[in-house]
């Protein structure tokens, strides 16, 4: 089975998401003998940029870090995170497009609407109401 999962953030930057996605597209390749497509932002922090595609499960799990690499809270980055794997998603011919967090659900709507694959959506949580996440590095929250 083919499966594409989309997750808006990757290493450097962490949270339950992006550990999800990988445990989960590993366990699937190895125990079920799936292929699977990470698609993600390409991101950069202190000066490092994080660009590169990745492998997991003997190359049966591919991360691919798209372009633009950018700070992850740039409104750039975030706002082409919703449209660049849809290239990927309507010429590849998944099975399954699994999208994770937030901003991937535009992605994973389209890629319902413009193929055959079945679309699965989880939101891990929110922090919303907390406030953790909550971008600072230019407001100042009162």
């Amino acid at each position: 089975m083919r499966i594409a999962m989309i997750q808006d953030d990757w290493w450097p930057r962490t949270g339950g998401g992006p550990v999800h996605v990988k445990e989960l597209s590993t366990a699937l390749a190895e125990n079920f003998e799936h292929q699977i497509d990470i698609y993600t932002r390409a991101l950069e922090k202190d000066g490092e940029q994080y660009s590169s595609s990745e492998q997991f499960a003997d190359g049966n799990v591919t991360l691919h870090r798209l372009a633009p690499c950018t700070e992850y809270w740039n409104p750039i980055g975030r706002a082409t995170s919703m449209f660049t794997p849809l290239p990927r998603l309507f010429l590849n011919d998944y099975d399954i497009i699994h999208g994770h967090t937030f901003l991937p659900a535009i992605p994973t709507r389209l890629g319902k609407i413009a193929t055959d694959a079945a679309t699965v959506f989880t939101v891990h949580g929110t922090a919303i109401p907390s406030g953790v996440g909550r971008d600072t590095s230019k407001a100042r929250w009162y």
